[in-house]
């Protein structure tokens, strides 16, 4: 129940809405989850190149349109994968600086190159450092053409590997809201 209703609509802004909108939003990436080839979950932060392009003035910032451009030109350079996508923005809380954190459904279509392909296959791994595990080769490859494409700073990226993953994911994307704002 809502502390600040004062109409018939929820506040949007108290703990219990708050969470309210975690809840949902967990429920929608968890029946997402299971429908697709791979799911990623990580961060894309800006670097000082790029910093004027999302920053206005007086902690104003405008994000869209890079972020959809990012994903116009993912799906361009990459006509044989399929894009789903939950991004939020948060600012750090030593820095204050604007990043987002992704979390990334990928289907492979039918016309998938055969060295893609081969990725898919391959038996080789490496060692991701956020998750201190050794990962099928193919998360490197997709960890490096969302770097690459992104172009506006680093992208750090690791499967969510089950369901809970996305449980967690939603609650990390909404610590910002934590602190009541009563």
């Amino acid at each position: 129940m809502c502390y600040r209703k004062i109409s018939k609509y929820p506040c949007g802004h108290c703990p219990q809405c708050v969470s309210r909108l975690r809840n949902e939003w967990s429920i929608r990436l968890r029946s997402e989850y299971p429908n697709h080839d791979f799911c990623l979950f990580g961060m894309l932060t800006i670097d000082d190149k790029h910093y004027s392009d999302f920053y206005i003035s007086n902690d104003v910032f405008v994000f869209k349109p890079q972020l959809q451009k990012f994903w116009k030109r993912l799906r361009k350079n990459f006509p044989f994968l399929e894009f789903r996508y939950f991004v939020s923005a948060e600012l750090g809380k030593q820095t204050n600086r604007l990043h987002f954190h992704p979390i990334i459904f990928i289907d492979v279509k039918e016309n998938a190159p055969v060295s893609f392909l081969e990725y898919l296959t391959s038996s080789n791994t490496y060692y991701n450092k956020h998750v201190k595990a050794h990962l099928p080769i193919i998360y490197k490859y997709f960890e490096d053409i969302i770097t690459k494409t992104w172009g506006y700073g680093f992208a750090s990226l690791s499967p969510l590997r089950s369901i809970a993953g996305c449980v967690y994911a939603t609650k990390y994307i909404f610590k910002a809201f934590d602190t009541p704002l009563l």
